[in-house]
């Protein structure tokens, strides 16, 4: 494979892969940059009887990506996600372990050493909690759930999957922190895990590390450059070939529950279940409505200076699931949490 490599890195000129395996077996499709594609959806389109929500699909706009980009083509499992709990638990226990070193150390009769070991025996405290509950939920996940999509992660737990990835495979991760009087540095797994509120509303982009997709990204690789309602086109009954969601998710088994990944056909990048079968977290806030352009621009760029300062207290995630009806499993459809 590496001699393989070494000889298409030759080739002039260089050859267009648009696609990736990574060490842990993960398959990506790399795309872009997109200079130019519709996202979101036009209020005055024919929709077929769907409702348009202002609020949950955004209206059309054009936007561009300017960066190349890697997505997984399939959902993470459960048991790809459980290798990430597993580094964590042991980062957790050496964490620990060096509070409780710390805790020996201190004076109990003095003042302020009472405070300090009082302080640690809480973050000792946190840290065993977080054990025992990832802990507890592995002890009753099922091995046929283990090759199912990793569903009921928050943002920070996603983050987290993706910083873990970052240092099994030395790269650097944009996820940041910024905190008052300090200066801006990456953060650990550990500490985005556990202490989510420090990570910085804007990451760096521009890192090589794993990442969640942008809203953009994500929208692109379901939709491709279509125009339709659907990537497939106009006709919504084709979408049982596509996607699980509640209608074709409730006759095959496991009957209206989650189901594995890559079972049906892929959209327009080589990405299964984008639309359906479990939702996704993306890296942007979740707004409503689109910022003024600057200037004379006449369309967007992805995380571009029109969204700097635009935030909230929720992040995006996208796409449908096993049990949404049809209308809930557009490209542009948008939910979110926080």
């Amino acid at each position: 494979m590496r001699s393989t490599e070494n000889e298409l890195k030759r080739e002039t000129p260089a050859p267009a892969m648009n696609w990736h395996v990574d060490m842990a077996g993960i398959t990506f499709a790399i795309i872009g940059p997109v200079d130019a594609f519709q996202m979101g959806l036009d209020r005055n389109f024919p929709t077929s009887g769907f409702n348009y929500d202002g609020k949950y699909a955004e209206r059309r706009h054009i936007k561009s990506i300017p960066r190349r980009f890697g997505i997984s083509i399939s959902e993470i499992t459960t048991q790809q996600y459980e290798e990430c709990e597993t580094g964590l638990i042991k980062a957790f226990q050496e964490l620990d372990l060096k509070i409780q070193g710390k805790i020996s150390r201190l004076d109990a009769e003095d003042e302020k050493s009472v405070s300090d070991i009082k302080n640690l025996k809480t973050s000792s405290r946190r840290l065993q909690s977080k054990i025992d509950r990832i802990l507890s939920a592995q002890k009753h996940r099922t091995r046929e759930e283990m090759q199912l999509p990793i569903t009921k992660l928050n943002y920070a737990q996603a983050v987290s999957f993706c910083c873990w990835l970052s240092k099994k495979h030395r790269l650097k991760h944009g996820f940041e922190s910024r905190l008052p009087n300090r200066p801006t540095r990456t953060l650990s797994v550990e500490e985005i895990f556990l202490y989510p509120s420090r990570l910085i509303e804007r990451p760096n982009l521009l890192e090589t590390g794993y990442r969640l997709p942008t809203a953009a990204e994500w929208e692109y690789v379901a939709r491709g450059q279509s125009k339709t309602l659907f990537p497939f086109g106009r006709d919504a009954s084709n979408f049982v070939f596509y996607d699980w969601y509640s209608a074709n998710a409730a006759t095959e088994k496991p009957v209206g529950l989650l189901k594995p990944t890559c079972l049906l056909k892929p959209g327009p990048f080589g990405a299964f279940d984008m639309l359906g079968n479990s939702r996704e977290w993306c890296l942007d806030f979740y707004i409503e409505g689109l910022p003024k352009l600057k200037g004379t621009a006449t369309r967007y760029v992805d995380f571009g200076p029109e969204f700097e300062g635009h935030q909230s207290a929720e992040r995006e995630i996208r796409g449908g699931s096993y049990n949404r009806q049809i209308f809930d499993t557009r490209p542009s459809i948008r939910t979110s949490l926080d």
